[in-house]
Formats: C-alpha cells, sequence, structure tokens
C-alpha cells in the first residue's frame, strides 16, 4: 500500500525514522545496536537494553538484549551482574541463537553452587 500522507508513513517494531544520504530523504532504519523499538510507530527508538548488556540492531524487545563477556544474567532480578573475579567464565550473550543467556562456567579446578 501506497502512503496518502506523511502521517501515514510508520516504522515497523526495531526501526525509526532516520536519514538515507542516498536519497536525500527519510527512511526506516535500524534501531542502534543496545536499544529496541516495540511498537510500529514514527518514534524513535527509545528503549535501552538493561546495564552491561546489548542487542543486535533492529530489536523489537528487551528479550532480544544479552549480558556482555564478563557479565551473567541473574533471572531473578532480571539484570546483569559482574562475574565473580576467579573461578568463573562469563562469556556473556544467548546460547546456540536462542533467547537463553549463556550461564556462568567454573573453571578447571573451580565448582559453582548456587
Amino acid at each position: 500500500r501506497h502512503a496518502q500522507s506523511i502521517k501515514d508513513c510508520m516504522c515497523n517494531r526495531g526501526f525509526a525514522p532516520g536519514h538515507n544520504s542516498t536519497t536525500e530523504g527519510t527512511d526506516c532504519v535500524a534501531c542502534q545496536a543496545g536499544f529496541y523499538k516495540t511498537t510500529v510507530s514514527d518514534q524513535p527508538c527509545t528503549d535501552k537494553c538493561m546495564p552491561n548488556a546489548a542487542s543486535a540492531a533492529g530489536s523489537t524487545s528487551r528479550e532480544e538484549c544479552y549480558c556482555l563477556k564478563h557479565f551473567y544474567w541473574h533471572p531473578d532480578r532480571k539484570a546483569c551482574y559482574a562475574c565473580p573475579r576467579e573461578g568463573v567464565e562469563c562469556s556473556g550473550g544467548f546460547l546456540n541463537g536462542t533467547r537463553t543467556h549463556t550461564p556462568p562456567k567454573a573453571l578447571e579446578g573451580w565448582y559453582m553452587v548456587a
């Protein structure tokens, strides 16, 4: 469907109006990494991932935010916490393309209790 007026132009979730240097006009561009947009609108991407987290460009929800390396996901608090200084590896990210956060892993010679 073609837009009848500028008011009909809305960007999909994960996209916001932005400058297109090729056409010198405004197009819908993906939200920057670390930001997301949950609605179809002409508004910018203002929702930001929680501290110590990131997301891919074009993200559409907070569930797409993952902890950075050296941080781990605390599911009860829904936040990324710093990895302990010794004995644990926190690689961040999601497990194999899922939206399951990569858990901390005990290094050789160490064990974890939870």
